[in-house]
């Protein structure tokens, strides 16, 4: 059994795959992505997790909340200092709001 592993620079991923488990290039390519950004699907979702766990008043305000949705939409606005960039980074289009939903459950 021939198997690939897929590891990211922290090692903070890391996940096992048997070449039977791949049925195309997709599964590499996300495997791959997903190593490159520390578990995380993609950059936009990675880089929202960031904020919201390494900006004390953000990740303050994200526990109250039970998902991703209702803390943008409900949370957001109760920041102190919220500028264009950040709600740029924390509502992109490519975020993984599955993923995200799963952080903000581990907060609380």
């Amino acid at each position: 059994m021939t198997k690939i592993i897929f590891t990211s620079v922290g090692d903070d991923y890391e996940k096992e795959m048997d070449l039977s488990e791949i049925n195309s290039i997709e599964d590499v390519k996300k495997e791959v992505e997903k190593s490159m950004y520390n578990g995380w699907s993609n950059k936009a979702t990675w880089d929202a997790s960031l904020h919201v766990s390494n900006t004390e008043e953000i990740y303050n305000i994200a526990k109250q909340f039970n998902n991703y949705t209702d803390f943008i939409n409900l949370g957001l606005v109760t920041l102190k200092v919220l500028d264009k960039e950040l709600v740029k980074i924390l509502t992109h289009k490519d975020i993984n709001v599955a993923e995200l939903d799963k952080m903000i459950e581990e907060l609380s």
